[in-house]
């Protein structure tokens, strides 16, 4: 009998260190996906060449931060995250990119304090925190980003809907089991597609963040389709989500069938699915 593998987590992120280098590929893929379904780093906000100092939070393999500082030639970015392999990969791709020398890439826990001094910054940027961040984790986080703002700076938040259209049951099955997830695991507020995003705004009203905004960014996949191919490569990858979700409780052999069906459902041609990424932002008094 084959012994169990030990699984090994890094911090609070929801996938194991472990899958570490399928986790990079899945990254690869996830952070162009969605920057191209939003549009762009900041497509939302009216006048992003005006800030001078912005820091990313959990920036992985750094695409967010390299696409603004190519985009806005104004602009300075800090990129944090708590995996050293993430940082450099992100410090590699940086040397090829332009804008590279307006970027840095630091190891750093965003859960054990923010290391750079008050009002550092105009911008904090922080994308798909509920992979590492449970619900009271947020307050403990949300003190620190407005300590380091500049007061009139933005606090912008990223998160996806945990909700989804689609011609597939398997899929839709896949977005049960990360939603159930995601709650036992104390990462959402309830226990809907909403259960985080919904929340968000008001969390910020909390901490006297002003003029609080969101806008909906919709993600759209389909077969024959550029962005249809990348999303089957995305799910090809996420894989490495398969302890997180067997950990808070779904079996093992439930989510590989389900995993294999759905990729098998999105090469099917009248495959179709989307879902909905929320942006929160507002300024520091």
């Amino acid at each position: 009998m084959a012994t169990p593998r030990r699984i090994e987590w890094l911090g609070t992120y929801f996938v194991p260190n472990n899958e570490r280098k399928g986790e990079i590929a899945r990254l690869l893929i996830e952070d162009g996906m969605y920057t191209a379904s939003m549009g762009g780093p900041l497509t939302e906000q009216t006048e992003p060449g005006a800030w001078r100092d912005v820091l990313d939070i959990a920036c992985g393999i750094g695409d967010w931060a390299l696409e603004a500082a190519a985009k806005y030639p104004a602009i300075s970015l800090v990129g944090i995250d708590i995996n050293q392999e993430l940082i450099n990969l992100a410090r590699a791709r940086a040397a090829t990119k332009k804008g590279r020398r307006r970027v840095t890439f630091q190891v750093m826990d965003a859960l054990d304090g923010l290391a750079f001094a008050d009002t550092s910054f105009d911008l904090v940027n922080m994308r798909l925190g509920s992979t590492f961040l449970r619900i009271w984790d947020w307050p403990v986080l949300l003190n620190e980003i407005l300590r380091v703002l500049r007061p009139g700076g933005i606090v912008r938040l990223s998160e996806i809907e945990i909700a989804q259209q689609s011609t597939s049951q398997a899929h839709a099955d896949w977005f049960e089991l990360l939603l159930i997830a995601e709650f036992h695991a104390g990462r959402l507020f309830e226990r809907t597609g909403s259960g985080l995003t919904a929340h968000l705004p008001g969390l910020l009203r909390h901490f006297g963040v002003r003029q609080v905004q969101s806008k909906i960014y919709p993600c759209v996949f389909a077969s024959g389709t550029l962005s249809g191919a990348t999303y089957y490569n995305y799910v090809l990858h996420s894989h490495t989500l398969l302890p997180f979700l067997q950990k808070w409780g779904a079996a093992q052999q439930d989510v590989e069938t389900i995993h294999r069906q759905t990729l098998a459902d999105i090469q099917q041609s009248a495959f179709r699915a989307s879902w909905n990424m929320h942006t929160i932002w507002g300024n520091k008094p």
